[in-house]
């Protein structure tokens, strides 16, 4: 590691000494759950569904429409205005459009679910790490740092000083931090802070698991 042009070393057990203190300060307060979802999801659903329903009823119009046409087709073909050949092509098509528009409707339904799911888990994961990292064998803590923290600053002296958390942790964080402003407690405490009021977090993009391969059924939360 190099400091202002210095080259220094710093024992790695004296860093990794201080990672259970430092899991515990970023931790949060199972209390504090019910209140943090509820923030997280109005913020998931106001974002996710900007035009989402004017879009889902002009979809939704659309399938409408093409399941009278099936009943046209049908009327046209029992009543030989169109041949068995013609039926067959025209039915092809409509299928081809409810298909799509069936998907379009279901996928724009799912999406605020997605969003929601992911911070759910961020959520009971970020709350349990302190548990959790201490019962893992040492690959595996190592996998879990990698997946919370996107970087963890020392001093020159090997004490950990600052750190910068993934996406969706930093979020969750962040609402944390907005929601104990008022409170002077810390958020990993024992002492629920229900007495804060949570602020709309503005510039907040919705948050995603930014390591996509990640498997985070390999952690067991008990």
């Amino acid at each position: 590691t190099r400091l202002e042009g210095s080259k220094f070393h710093i024992r790695c057990d004296q860093i990794d000494s201080q990672i259970p203190d430092w899991l515990q300060s970023i931790s949060i307060n199972p209390q504090l759950i019910p209140q943090i979802r509820q923030v997280y999801v109005n913020q998931v659903m106001e974002v996710t569904q900007h035009d989402r329903d004017a879009k889902l009823i002009d979809m939704k119009r659309q399938l409408s429409g093409l399941q009278a046409e099936e009943a046209r087709l049908g009327r046209l073909y029992i009543t030989e205005k169109i041949n068995e050949e013609t039926y067959d092509q025209l039915r092809k098509e409509w299928q081809v459009k409810l298909r799509s528009v069936e998907l379009n409707i279901a996928e724009m339904e799912r999406d605020a679910r997605i969003f929601i799911d992911d911070l759910d888990f961020a959520l009971v994961l970020i709350s349990n790490i302190s548990t959790l990292y201490a019962r893992m064998k040492e690959s595996d803590q190592s996998k879990l740092l990698h997946v919370i923290a996107r970087r963890i600053m020392i001093d020159s002296e090997g004490e950990i000083i600052d750190h910068e958390l993934h996406s969706p942790f930093a979020y969750l964080r962040s609402l944390v931090d907005e929601f104990s402003a008022e409170k002077p407690q810390e958020c990993g405490s024992e002492q629920p802070l229900g007495g804060a009021q949570m602020k709309p977090i503005s510039n907040h993009a919705i948050p995603r698991f930014e390591m996509i391969s990640l498997n985070f059924q390999e952690f067991r939360i008990i």
